[in-house]
């Protein structure tokens, strides 16, 4: 399972930067939503039944408020479901938690069914999935998340989610794997392999991987997650082939290999009324495809989009293969845009580009005049080398190294190498190693 050093999110909360951090990455959720306390009274899960006394569907149907639905001492590794679990309404905050040898799956080959349904809609409503595999939920519905939708906030914890998919004939769907209503906050988890297909002629379809109103990710891989529709006119498209969000807070993850008409990886976009700012921090954006935007696509009604030692590389797309940035307020700083196959950067008229210490390939946006201009950054292929999560180590010569700067005082890279090295802080979401490891092999640089 993924894991990231304890303080990085801490790291990024007090640096040089607080002041923009805090109002992007919330405060660390509760000890309870981190792990089960043996204090807290739970409800047991003592068989892999589908139902009856003593099943996942059981434990949810008895639960209230505050609860703990544990799954820490099965001996059986799989739960397969004939049909969607539903709350109740009065289950407002309830917490799953596994010991991550279990998997919950859909029954195959079973009608098409959702896994978990949280219907609490109280302000306070929070759904907490921890230490679990969820995979193969189908739904038709028009809500969303074939593996879990809530209709408050949803917290997913050192997990993994894969093969979820949503396939209907309504023209607005969102999340495929994952859907909250509210918050989505997703730590040390894999959401893979998932997606949305529709054949609406009149669809507007957002979050292969998930949605959220406002999402915070942490720690994570995003990957292999698909948005499919018939209609790609600009009234009628797909967003966010990994995630679809109005305001995102990420740090130390990655997102590839994803699909979408629009914004390949990341799908981001607001409201007038509520205008959002979008973070993503030492984290990779690599392999996505689109017919526009191929790694992020920031939205014009979003008050603004911020990018720290991050790589955005190897996306590709006709227009803005690395990022098509329309919201006017777009801060770079120590981050490579760079070798995407369809340009970099592109853009709105309005759009002005604060920051530095880049290295940018092709742009029609005016750059910061440190930007180091360059569409070979010499980075490694995508692999978890010495880490588990994927990412693009610079390589001998490459430009990036010693070139960057560390504003958030982050004492990490994302794959937990020490962020300042040599004589400065690389550019990108990696620092330079000696060494680098993929497989068994040692790879001398």
């Amino acid at each position: 399972m993924i894991r990231v050093a304890p303080s990085l999110l801490a790291v990024a909360l007090l640096g040089a930067h607080a002041h923009t951090a805090r109002a992007l990455f919330p405060s660390p959720i509760a000890t309870r939503a981190l792990l089960a306390s043996t204090t807290v009274d739970a409800l047991p899960v003592t068989n892999c039944d589908d139902h009856g006394s003593g099943s996942l569907r059981d434990a949810f149907a008895r639960a209230l408020s505050g609860d703990v639905i544990d799954l820490r001492d099965l001996t059986c590794n799989r739960i397969s479901l004939q049909s969607e679990i539903i709350d109740p309404t009065e289950a407002v905050d309830v917490m799953l938690v596994g010991s991550h040898n279990i998997t919950i799956a859909r029954e195959s080959p079973a009608a098409p069914a959702r896994l978990i349904h949280h219907t609490s809609t109280s302000s306070s409503s929070q759904l907490t999935i921890q230490g679990l595999t969820l995979s193969d939920g189908v739904t038709a519905d028009g809500l969303g998340g074939a593996c879990v939708y809530s209709a408050g906030d949803l917290v997913v914890l050192s997990s993994v989610v894969s093969g979820c998919e949503v396939r209907s004939t309504q023209p607005t769907l969102l999340g495929g794997a994952l859907r909250a209503q509210h918050a989505l906050r997703i730590y040390d988890s894999q959401i893979t392999d998932s997606g949305i297909s529709t054949t609406s002629a009149s669809s507007n379809i957002r979050g292969g991987g998930a949605a959220g109103y406002t999402m915070h990710v942490s720690g994570s891989y995003i990957g292999r997650n698909h948005l499919t529709s018939p209609n790609t006119d600009v009234t009628h498209v797909s967003i966010g082939g990994g995630l679809y969000t109005r305001q995102l807070s990420m740090i130390g993850s990655t997102v590839a290999n994803n699909d979408a008409h629009m914004g390949g990886g990341l799908g981001l976009s607001g409201l007038a009324k509520y205008s959002r700012d979008c973070q993503v921090v030492n984290s990779t954006i690599s392999g996505n495809t689109a017919e526009s935007a191929g790694g992020i696509y920031a939205g014009v009604l979003l008050h603004s989009i911020q990018v720290y030692n991050s790589t955005i590389a190897y996306n590709t797309a006709p227009d803005g293969a690395g990022a098509r940035l329309n919201t006017p307020n777009v801060t770079l700083v120590s981050s490579i845009v760079s070798a995407n196959s369809g340009g970099d950067l592109s853009g709105g008229n309005s759009v002005v580009i604060a920051g530095s210490h880049n290295l940018i390939g092709v742009s029609q946006i005016t750059l910061p005049s440190d930007t180091i201009v360059s569409s070979e950054p010499k980075l490694g292929p995508l692999s978890t080398y010495h880490s588990e999560l994927p990412a693009h180590p610079p390589l001998t010569f490459s430009r990036a190294i010693d070139h960057g700067i560390n504003p958030l005082s982050l004492q990490s890279d994302e794959q937990n190498n020490l962020r300042d090295q040599g004589e400065a802080t690389d550019i990108g979401a990696v620092e330079f190693q000696d060494k680098i490891f993929k497989g068994i092999f040692e790879i001398e640089q």
